[in-house]
């Protein structure tokens, strides 16, 4: 979390660079009197750059959103391309989701209980970088058909491969550093060390299995089931894809995607507790719209700079690119006092983080 703004910062500068060397090529072709070579060329280095992301939703939204940029005489093209975008941010917080769950189960007291089956369980993965993932398994024991017993397990192996080959991962699948190769086992609490798979190519997916062997090499049970497949690759603060994605939406027209991506962030720093009231002017806490709206304190207190920053920014894009309410009416003056109290909360960030530019923003806004 500490290092989101360099990280965003340095993709941010490769891709610039991709895209300045692309734009000096381009202009060089146009001065020689070239334009269809020129847009041909375009049309290359974008296609070169969007496979090169392959499975890295990361680095394809932040390229799409550069690429936006030059769809601006075709509106059309130009929504369904950030609207894509969107939907790439919303899988990777979904994988996230995932992933995580398995990290609780890890931690979790539960974990280190032994699971009885007749193969491994499917592995988990502990951490992962742009080419390694380790993984771990959970205790577990073995038996055959009917409870019978089963040879001692000796040692485990792990198996992978690149996902969406078409087969379930064998016993062949040893090509990448770190599978094939023998774990000790141990007896008492049914357990074995983590297994680091490296040399992965960046931004692929890959699957996983354990076997389970006895001392003379044999097979214990079945090979394992497979987990689900698993991108190598450094993911990225999402809410600083979400709130550059705000921006630029915001700067390209695009308001309804602006207003979606920026809320996007603001609504994962706030909560909206219901009150016990039963007004009239409403139900629950429109009956006090700004005592509605409070920051969560156990987000808001481990965000880095950036990402406060980022919900500062986020805020303002909401205020910005949202239709005007109709205060004539109690849901406009309702909404209107949702507004203010946002970016009260905005204002109070900036205030902490001393930036007198985004506080006089947020003000005048107010």
């Amino acid at each position: 979390g500490g290092q989101a703004g360099n990280t965003t910062a340095a993709m941010s500068t490769a891709g610039g660079n991709a895209t300045a060397t692309a734009s000096n090529n381009t202009q060089t072709l146009v001065a020689n009197g070239l334009a269809s070579e020129a847009l041909a060329y375009c049309q290359y280095t974008e296609s070169v750059m969007l496979t090169e992301c392959r499975k890295n939703n990361y680095q394809r939204a932040l390229l799409q959103i550069e690429m936006a940029e030059s769809r601006t005489s075709d509106l059309v093209e130009l929504e369904a391309m950030l609207q894509d975008t969107m939907q790439l941010l919303h899988e990777a917080r979904q994988k996230e989701e995932e992933l995580l769950s398995h990290v609780d189960m890890i931690l979790s007291e539960e974990f280190a209980n032994p699971v009885r089956g007749r193969s491994p369980p499917s592995p988990v993965m502990v951490s992962r970088s742009t080419n390694s993932i380790t993984m771990t398994v959970k205790p577990f024991k073995l038996h055959g058909p009917h409870n019978s017993k089963l040879n001692p397990i000796h040692h485990i192996k792990l198996f992978g491969k690149p996902s969406g080959a078409g087969t379930d991962v064998s016993l062949n699948n040893t090509d990448f550093p770190g599978t094939g190769v023998a774990i000790p086992f141990n007896a008492d609490d049914c357990s074995s060390s983590p297994i680091t798979v490296t040399g992965l190519p960046t931004n692929d997916s890959y699957v996983f299995a354990i076997a389970a062997f006895d001392e003379e090499g044999e097979i214990v049970g079945h090979l394992g089931k497979m987990c689900t497949p698993i991108e190598a690759l450094n993911p990225l603060p999402l809410p600083l894809i979400w709130s550059y994605l705000g921006k630029r939406a915001l700067e390209l027209g695009c308001d309804r995607i602006a207003t979606e991506s920026s809320y996007t962030v603001v609504a994962g720093a706030i909560t909206r507790a219901s009150e016990a009231s039963h007004s009239n002017l409403g139900r629950g806490w429109e009956a006090k719209p700004m005592n509605g709206i409070s920051f969560r304190p156990s987000i808001i207190d481990r965000m880095p700079d950036a990402l406060l920053q980022a919900f500062i920014d986020s805020t303002c894009v909401f205020v910005d690119s949202r239709e005007t309410p109709d205060i004539a009416t109690i849901g406009g003056q309702i909404d209107t006092l949702k507004t203010a109290k946002l970016l009260q909360l905005a204002t109070t960030v900036a205030t902490i983080a001393d930036d007198h530019r985004i506080l006089t923003e947020c003000v005048w806004r107010a």
